[in-house]
This record gives C-alpha cells, sequence and structure tokens, in this order.
C-alpha cells in the first residue's frame, strides 16, 4: 500500500495542540483521523452502527529531521472529507491526499490552496514596526516592537531557532512571552537571518547566522535614540540553534568596530545578559560525545554533514571550533545567563532520548562557568532551587 514521505523543517519549541477534526461517514462505515502522536497521517475505518474498527491506514509518514525536536515537526490531519469513493484528506500545511475506498490506494492531489506565509500567534501584539531590513539578503529583516515608556527601555533581542536551516521570527511565542515583556516595559526585536545554505560560500557556512545575529544586533542598536531603547540593556533569548546563536553573542569579543566609516559597524556586539532554551552550548564534537555517547548534531555548521565525518575531521577545524563554539568563548566577567531544557536532569556520558537538545549540555556550560566566576542558572525538569521558571520571567527580573 502506498503512503507519503512528508520532510519537515521548522522552528523549535512546543506545538500547539492539533484540532478536532469530525469524522466523515460512508456506507456504514465512519473515517476518522487519530490526534494521538502516534498516528500521525493516518486514517482510522469503523463500523458506523457498531464503532468496531476494521482498518487503518497510513496517508503519509514523517521523515523527521534528526537536529530538531519531534514533537514540533508533527503534522496532523486537518480534514476529512468523502468524494464519491474517494477519502480527501487534509493535513495541517494544506496538502491533500486522496484515499480510494475501494481498494485502499493512496493518491496526491494538487494543494486545495497554497502555503500560508508564516505569522504571529493571535496572542502576540502588532509589531509597531514590520519587515525592517539590517541587510541585503531577503532574510536579513527583523520586526520590533516598543513599549510604553517615558525613559529608554531594556530590550530582548530574540533569534528563532531550527538547526540554522529553518525556523523565522514568527515563531517568537515559542521562546519568550512577548506581551508579558511588554507590559513589563521590556521592547522586543524578532530577526530573520540567512540559513547556512544561502551562504555555502561562506567559511564556515555557520558564519551566516552568527554574523547576521550580530548585524542585526549592531543595526538595533543605531536605532536606540529613534526606538527608545536603552542600548546598554539587551538580553538575547532563542532555542536551539537560536540558543547557540544568542550564547555565541554573549561570549564573543565585541565585534564593534570603532573606526570603520559604516556607522552601524560600529556599535558593540556585547549583551547585557541571555535567556535561552534547550541549547548546544558547544560545537566541538569531542565534547559532545564525552558528554553524550550518541550526539549527532553540529557538523552542519561547519559543511559536514554526517557526525562520524565531523568527528574524525575535529582536529582540521579546531580554528572554527575556537572561533564559534560558545563553550570555548567563555571567559571571566562574561556576562550571566539561564539556561532552560525541557528535558530530564542531566546524565553525563549516557545516551539521551534527544541529544540534541539533552540538559547534558547546560550543565557542562555551567560547571565551565563556575570554574570562571560567571553567572550561569541551569533549569531542567526536576532541577531543584529553581528561581525562574521560564526565560521570560528571568529577563524581566535581570533587565
Amino acid at each position: 500500500m502506498a503512503f507519503f514521505s512528508i520532510c519537515i523543517t521548522t522552528a523549535l519549541a512546543k506545538r500547539s495542540a492539533p484540532v478536532q477534526v469530525a469524522p466523515v461517514t460512508h456506507e456504514g462505515i465512519e473515517y476518522s483521523a487519530p490526534r494521538d502522536a502516534s498516528s500521525i497521517g493516518q486514517v482510522q475505518a469503523r463500523d458506523a452502527a457498531s464503532k468496531k474498527v476494521l482498518w487503518e491506514q497510513v496517508i503519509y509518514k514523517i521523515a523527521y529531521d534528526p537536529d530538531l525536536e519531534r514533537d514540533v515537526q508533527w503534522v496532523f490531519i486537518s480534514d476529512l472529507k468523502i468524494e464519491g469513493d474517494f477519502l480527501i484528506i487534509t493535513d495541517e500545511r494544506k496538502r491533500c491526499y486522496s484515499l480510494n475506498l475501494k481498494t485502499r490506494k493512496v493518491g496526491k492531489k494538487v494543494a486545495i490552496k497554497p502555503e500560508q506565509a508564516a505569522a504571529y500567534a493571535a496572542s502576540i501584539p502588532k509589531p509597531t514596526l514590520s519587515e525592517v531590513a539590517y541587510g541585503k539578503h531577503q532574510r536579513q529583516v527583523l520586526d520590533f516592537w516598543k513599549a510604553e515608556s517615558n525613559q529608554p527601555t531594556p530590550l530582548v533581542f530574540v533569534i528563532h531557532g531550527g538547526g540554522w536551516k529553518g525556523g523565522s521570527k514568527e515563531r517568537l511565542s515559542r521562546f519568550v512571552d512577548a506581551e508579558a515583556l511588554l507590559k513589563a516595559g521590556i521592547s522586543v526585536v524578532a530577526i530573520n537571518y540567512r540559513y547556512i545554505r544561502n551562504a555555502q560560500d561562506l567559511k564556515p557556512p555557520v558564519k551566516a547566522p552568527l554574523y547576521d545575529a550580530a548585524r542585526a544586533l549592531q543595526f538595533v542598536r543605531s536605532k536606540a535614540a529613534e526606538w527608545n531603547i536603552d542600548k546598554t540593556r539587551i538580553g538575547a533569548a532563542g532555542a536551539s540553534a537560536g540558543a547557540c546563536s544568542s550564547l555565541w553573542l554573549l561570549y564573543h569579543d565585541d565585534l564593534a568596530d570603532p573606526k570603520s566609516e559604516d556607522p552601524i559597524a560600529r556599535e558593540s556586539t556585547r549583551l547585557y545578559c541571555a535567556a535561552v532554551n534547550n541549547a548546544q552550548t558547544t560545537l566541538d564534537p569531542q565534547q559532545m560525545k564525552e558528554w553524550t555517547p550518541n550526539s549527532k548534531y553540529g557538523g552542519h555548521a561547519f559543511g559536514i554533514n554526517a557526525f562520524d565525518q565531523f568527528l574524525a575531521e575535529r582536529e582540521k577545524i579546531l580554528p572554527w571550533i575556537a572561533e564559534y563554539s560558545p563553550y570555548a568563548l567563555v571567559s571571566a566577567e562574561d556576562p550571566p545567563v539561564y539556561l532552560y531544557y525541557k528535558g530530564a536532569a542531566p546524565a553525563i556520558g549516557k545516551p539521551q532520548k534527544d541529544p540534541t537538545h539533552t540538559a547534558n549540555f547546560g550543565l557542562k556550560l555551567q560547571e565551565h562557568c563556575v570554574k570562571l566566576g560567571v553567572k550561569c542558572e541551569l533549569v531542567y525538569r526536576g532541577a531543584p532551587n529553581v528561581r525562574y521558571k521560564t526565560a521570560t520571567d528571568y529577563l524581566i527580573a535581570e533587565l
């Protein structure tokens, strides 16, 4: 029996619950779409009278990206309808499939409507300024929310996740509570940046998203007077790759060029603090393997796909690791950080269910920071003495 495979690229964080899909009935058989994660992309047939399950059919499967959390890659069925002897199935991405109810053969139809552009969650206020360009590439844009204040406000600078391969600024609600920040008198910026595939000419490819983040931060600082921002109190936030980018900014030496003819380039790239979720704190494959034996993430940052190759070529790319791995950049007097991991407690040296977002990353960075006298708060499921439950809580208290 045929079915389709869906490749997903998305931002990283918890997704919302799927919509309830109304079952449809045809010739005494009720067809429904289960809502549990184990049955994604499946249709179930029951006797309409007895409700006895007659059969189940896989319509599509998801080809999971190992660099992203599984739950945000889920694509549920969103609609069912009968057309003659066919069941028409639509998924959340507006892809449309047909199931021949006589033969149970699955076919794919043309999408009923084009993909919708990324949009902010309904809970997020309309930005004060939208799609502000900080560079020439189409993804070098940002949105700005201005907090009401008679005095210059602190600002939270949000970098979306997605493995540096996907995601968008419109996933803001997955990283911080923008409404709460604005009510606390803290302005907000959310940025897009070039994916690593947009910069294969750069060595290493990760230089594109990281230096885009730095340039966007400098651009925001250049707008301090116009946007009523206190440029000395800017904290970064983000998740997964966006968290790694935030940590890179937090620990990297200032990239400001005071002699530049470009006034934006003269602005600082230093941060006041950072509060991040599910961060990769190192891009060193040897450290990853020692901390979490089933590690598989990070090589793509340097143009290497397979983790085994990443590990084998480590000696060749040590200068890149020294430049782009947050752990390697930490030094005394660096700003404080808050690390949140949604998973279980750290277990160094043991395989992890989600090695790309394990709290092992957080524990090892915290140990490193403590040795250097740098403040680092670590939160995970069951963590003791938690002062701030979320990144937003921390940012409101710290800024």
